[in-house]
């Protein structure tokens, strides 16, 4: 996969395609499509993505540990928790 960070963010909505609404996702076959909250000036473009509940979970965690996860706003590997049958 890819990245998204904010300096991308922020290039894609005011550079560009500044004439639409650009809306980051995240997904795989397994879980489908997490879209991210609405864009708000205050999140300073980070990306904040709600998984589909009830069916994933996701958690950023330490590249080292995927036991530990990160603080809120800071970098961290994606790991993603299915829960079906």
């Amino acid at each position: 996969g890819t990245e998204m960070n904010a300096q991308f963010h922020r290039f894609a909505r005011e550079e560009l395609v500044p004439d639409i609404d650009f809306i980051p996702t995240y997904g795989n076959t397994l879980m489908g499509l997490a879209y991210s909250k609405p864009f708000e000036q205050t999140d300073n473009y980070s990306i904040i993505y709600y998984p589909p509940n009830p069916r994933a979970v996701i958690e950023l965690v330490t590249p080292d540990d995927p036991y530990e996860t990160v603080g809120y706003g800071k970098t961290g590997r994606v790991m993603l928790t299915t829960l079906t049958e």
